[in-house]
């Protein structure tokens, strides 16, 4: 694992994704986390204006294990519930008629 200050140019002649990178906070950066107590830390790429938030690496990974959970439950409900509407006849040939009624749908 490589360990930079931020705003140190990142190695570009390795393979992305292959290595994680940490980097240091700047002692600025550490006192506005330190400032903010629990709560995030925003931050911005002065050259891309994109937004950043900085949490805790603990907090990051339950969010990650929550979503996983919640991505894999979802998918586990559309396979169920694609039964379901084929056990009732949804996939019935003489219920495409109701596709033609769809409002969403182009004319």
């Amino acid at each position: 694992m490589a360990v930079r200050a931020c705003g140190e140019e990142a190695r570009l002649d390795r393979m992305q994704g292959m290595e994680e990178v940490l980097l240091e906070l700047t002692k600025q950066q550490a006192q506005a986390i330190a400032a903010n107590g629990t709560e995030p830390t925003r931050v911005v790429d002065p050259t891309t204006q994109t937004e950043y938030v900085l949490v805790r690496a603990e907090v990051y990974d339950r969010i990650k294990r929550i979503l996983a959970e919640d991505e894999a439950w979802a998918q586990d409900a559309y396979t169920a519930a694609l039964e379901v509407f084929a056990r009732d006849g949804w996939d019935d040939p003489r219920m495409d008629v109701y596709d033609a009624l769809d409002p969403r749908r182009p004319s």
